[in-house]
């Protein structure tokens, strides 16, 4: 019997210590907290979520899901940015980075949305950095953000 359980713990070993690893998400934000974008010192609209890299055989996907919710839905849509960084330490300078904007959202409750694409980092690079913000799309004017938060950690 102590064989058999010695063997079991043996193979459940080897299963966790072979799935693929994820990394623990940083989260920004919440619902009862979120970012705000304000215009006129009026409260447009809100947003919280997810910065996340998950480990691949040859570096990293970088991601940021936010869910938005507009609190002025019958005017101009709310939208978040993420601005990626990346460097091969915390305290490096950065090496390389990109952009991703959500899809525009009009509704006065929270939704999700996902990243449409997501931003791969070589294997060269241990750290990955989000500055994200909240804003309000409008048509003929430059587009009010909140202030800009920072996330990151190293993945590797």
């Amino acid at each position: 019997m102590k064989l058999l359980s010695r063997a079991s713990a043996l193979a459940v070993g080897l299963v966790l210590l072979s799935a693929p690893a994820t990394l623990a998400a940083q989260n920004w934000r919440s619902s009862s907290n979120p970012l705000v974008v304000y215009e006129n010192g009026v409260a447009q609209g809100g947003a919280y979520g997810t910065f996340e890299a998950d480990p691949t055989s040859n570096g990293a996907h970088v991601y940021n899901a936010g869910y938005l919710k507009d609190f002025k839905p019958t005017g101009n849509s709310i939208y978040h940015e993420t601005n990626y960084s990346y460097a091969q330490c915390s305290g490096c300078p950065t090496t390389g980075g990109g952009q991703f904007q959500s899809t525009r959202w009009n509704g006065d409750y929270w939704r999700l949305f996902t990243p449409g694409a997501t931003t791969i980092l070589s294997d060269a690079w241990d750290y990955a950095r989000g500055a994200i913000t909240v804003c309000e799309d409008q048509q003929f004017s430059p587009d009010p953000c909140s202030t800009q938060i920072v996330t990151g950690y190293d993945y590797f």
